[in-house]
């Protein structure tokens, strides 16, 4: 599981990880919006389990602070720009797994 804020992505791996589900989850720091957060992620999972069995990109943005022009980019840049960089950057690990999704 990757988060932009660590903090509230050890809460939501606590709240998790305490409903006994199935298979493993794990942490990692992941801001869609910094090419090399997004290179040290996929290092960390290859280096880690040499796979991804699943991608679930929901990382978004609203840009409440901004208006115009800045808000339009902020909310292309994460929500478009972000996902698709990520995206591309982890097909490599998911051909990987037997199952990928």
């Amino acid at each position: 599981m990757a988060c932009r804020n660590l903090k509230k992505g050890e809460q939501a791996l606590f709240e998790l990880q305490s409903k006994n589900l199935k298979g493993t989850l794990s942490l990692l720091q992941l801001d869609v919006e910094d090419d090399t957060s997004i290179t040290q992620a996929v290092s960390t999972v290859a280096d880690q389990f040499n796979r991804l069995d699943v991608l679930v990109n929901n990382a978004a943005s609203a840009a409440p602070n901004s208006s115009g022009r800045t808000k339009l980019n902020q909310i292309f840049s994460t929500n478009v720009i972000g996902a698709t960089l990520v995206s591309e950057a982890f097909i490599p690990l998911l051909l990987k797994s037997e199952s990928p999704y």
